[in-house]
């Protein structure tokens, strides 16, 4: 369910381009740029479900003293999950938008291992949305390095209080970093492209914050913390009172948004650690399977299953129709409301295709080869242990 809330979200926010206006001005603090840039913010809900599910099998070892999964395996499973149909998708987009651009045959390669990121001028650039899948790729790459790195220093079993004081050093490490980054480069909104600005401000060492909350509502929803005092038992208080939950997530989304048109360069990048707060009580909200919610999920689930075709899809659509079709220029909330569903009649089907033709046999591949993989070691090693399974997690 949440998956489809986030992949909506950025697909409304990017139904707006094809009023002919940008996003606008951080400036502007009128209600309806307001709404679209927080809408722009399922993003972060999207890296916030990232980190809650994403390294959830480290995590889960570190907290027990079992042997940590497999990085190899891990590592080949995250890259059939994203990098196949991201390559489909950037192709489709290179015969419909591309075509007379100018492109050197190092940005394909730069874009295509999403290492777009660690370039000056690349990261926001082409394939627009998918910075947000080189960041999630650098993630990717650091779980089971942290995980290594902390299993030798702690051998055994590690206290899940210690684990989340872990998690709060990086993301404050990470807000070191932020403010860091704002001060020495300053007043730069929108324009990401500027010098290497987007290297060191829109990266992974100041968006690792993005991904902690969803981790430490994985350490709270973990059994370990399940019968803790202090702030395992606040969390638990906050959460059996959804509407109290909710209703901090919403305060923390319009400071957000104000934060946003802040005229601070400082405040504009903190705006996104207020997102991050509210991400983590939708997501922790979303994992307590409430009644009312349950027809809600029943609507979205079909989406979130598909959401990630629907992510890249919506932007291949965007881009073509911006490209090929000028009568789409026009502004306002009805247009605005066309825009959506033109952009969610390609991206549905598309996004569906996807699921189905690529990204559903590869993932079954992958499942099928770590498990013959983990059998033949078994073999070899009999006496050794073998590798718990994820934890599969309620869903979100």
């Amino acid at each position: 369910m949440v998956r489809a809330i986030a992949a909506l979200m950025v697909l409304g926010a990017h139904a707006y381009l094809l009023g002919g206006s940008a996003i606008g001005s951080r400036l502007d603090t009128s209600p309806d740029m307001l709404a679209i840039w927080n809408l722009s913010s399922g993003v972060w809900l999207f890296f916030c479900l990232s980190g809650y599910l994403v390294p959830r099998a480290f995590l889960a070892a570190l907290i027990d003293g079992s042997p940590l999964p497999s990085a190899s395996s891990y590592l080949v499973r995250r890259a059939v999950r994203i990098l196949p149909a991201y390559w489909i998708a950037f192709f489709a987009m290179d015969v419909l938008v591309f075509r007379g651009v100018p492109i050197h045959w190092w940005q394909y390669l730069v874009h295509l291992t999403l290492v777009q990121n660690q370039v000056p001028g690349e990261g926001m650039n082409l394939f627009y949305v998918a910075w947000t899948l080189g960041i999630e790729a650098m993630f990717y790459l650091a779980i089971p390095l942290g995980a290594y790195a902390v299993r030798r220093v702690h051998r055994g079993p590690i206290d899940v209080g210690r684990l989340g004081a872990m998690v709060l050093g990086l993301w404050a490490l990470s807000l070191i970093w932020v403010l860091w980054a704002a001060h020495a480069y300053p007043n730069i909104g929108a324009d990401f492209a500027v010098h290497d600005a987007d290297v060191f401000r829109y990266n992974l060492p100041p968006m690792l914050s993005m991904f902690c909350p969803g981790m430490l509502v994985f350490l709270a929803e973990s059994p370990q913390a399940a019968e803790r005092g202090g702030p395992w038992a606040a969390y638990r208080w906050v959460i059996r009172r959804p509407w109290l939950a909710l209703s901090i997530a919403a305060a923390f989304i319009v400071a957000a948004a104000y934060a946003f048109a802040s005229t601070s360069t400082e405040v504009f990048d903190m705006s996104k650690e207020l997102w991050a707060v509210s991400a983590g009580l939708i997501v922790a909200t979303a994992l307590q399977g409430w009644a009312w919610l349950r027809p809600i999920a029943r609507v979205l689930a079909p989406i979130g299953v598909i959401s990630y075709g629907v992510y890249l899809w919506h932007w291949v659509a965007e881009q073509a129709l911006a490209h090929h079709w000028d009568p789409l220029k026009h502004a306002g909330f009805g247009p605005w409301l066309v825009h959506v569903a033109m952009l969610l009649a390609v991206a549905l089907p598309a996004g569906a295709l996807s699921w189905i033709l690529v990204e559903r046999p590869l993932l079954r591949r992958t499942s099928d080869w770590a498990r013959r993989r983990r059998a033949a070691s078994e073999l070899i090693a009999p006496d050794a242990a073998p590798t718990p399974a994820p934890r599969r997690p309620p869903r979100a």
